[in-house]
């Protein structure tokens, strides 16, 4: 039987209407690329996406993709808070992972949340 499009749910959002579509794509990738043994699987994503990192930062990169995969929506606040690191700190982070191809944001600032590529 072939797969259409995911049904879509329709909630209540703030004075509006909210509809989420969900995308197969990025749940494919996400699926794939995360691997069952997430300590070498992350460190390889990190190492293989960003050359020559310090190890303090290698550490937090795999911390903050450790966070992103138990929480999608955690935004750059809840990072910092939890890392104990400033929001300037994840923010630079972040921002290396995106252009390394490692996580992507999908979605917006308040409502968005983290995919993993790798």
């Amino acid at each position: 039987m072939k797969e259409g499009l995911p049904i879509p749910t329709v909630s209540n959002h703030f004075s509006g209407v909210q509809i989420v579509i969900k995308r197969t794509i990025f749940q494919k990738i996400n699926l794939s690329g995360v691997n069952n043994d997430v300590n070498n699987g992350v460190n390889n994503d990190v190492n293989n996406g960003v050359n020559n990192l310090p190890p303090k930062t290698a550490a937090r990169f795999d911390s903050i993709l450790r966070l992103i995969m138990s929480n999608s929506a955690m935004s750059a606040q809840q990072l910092s808070d939890k890392l104990s690191v400033s929001h300037r700190t994840i923010q630079r982070d972040l921002a290396k992972m995106q252009e390394a191809g490692i996580i992507i944001r999908e979605g917006d600032r308040n409502g968005g949340r983290w995919v993993i590529c790798r």
